[in-house]
């Protein structure tokens, strides 16, 4: 069964606290190396590698602040509700795969299914906003369809959560299974904080 889009999303949370805690542990190596260069002797080449440092030292606090930035997008995701068109936050099945709407990580495994983690900015992102499903996109030559879906999710005063799901994959003429049309019914209980 394809994850949901609670399942998608703190999955990648999961991934962008490992990268800011590796990240920092970076910074904070990169930042002792510079401190203990200043016992260096003195000169042309011990100016050159105190410069390279910074440079390291830079470029590593740039990408945390890139993933500061892209955490805090991941926040705004509404956790609830579906969408009638592709917007920011929506958790899109097509033909081709699965895209989450909202920050660009590009592919990440979830429950063993690839799923695309793009911007509403990415070529992608830009096609596939306001269509609903049904409609069809052309991407690197390749045609795109949305597949349906429908559900409801209840939420409980305690943040426990029914989610009723029901999703209908058309096939195609063929005679492998994995491309036949079947409408598939989830039900699942969440357990809130």
């Amino acid at each position: 069964m394809r994850p949901t889009k609670a399942t998608v999303v703190a999955h990648l949370e999961q991934l962008l606290a490992e990268r800011l805690s590796a990240s920092k542990e970076a910074i904070t190596t990169t930042r002792a190396s510079f401190a203990g260069d200043t016992k260096s002797s003195a000169g042309d080449k011990h100016e050159v590698g105190r410069a390279m440092v910074q440079q390291e030292l830079d470029k590593l606090e740039a990408q945390r602040a890139h993933l500061l930035a892209l955490q805090g997008e991941l926040g705004r995701v509404p956790k609830d509700g579906s969408f009638m068109r592709v917007a920011f936050g929506s958790l899109v099945t097509t033909d081709q795969g699965m895209y989450f709407i909202a920050i660009g990580l590009g592919p990440v495994q979830v429950d063993g299914h690839t799923c695309y983690a793009i911007s509403l900015a990415s070529p992608i992102g830009q096609l596939l906003h306001g269509k609903a499903a049904g409609d069809a996109v052309s991407f690197n030559g390749r045609r795109i369809v949305l597949q349906p879906e429908a559900g409801v999710s209840l939420y409980t005063a305690n943040g426990n959560a029914v989610m009723l799901t029901f999703n209908y994959y058309w096939g195609f003429e063929t005679k492998d299974l994995d491309a036949q049309s079947f409408l598939a019914v989830g039900l699942a209980y969440a357990f809130g904080d």
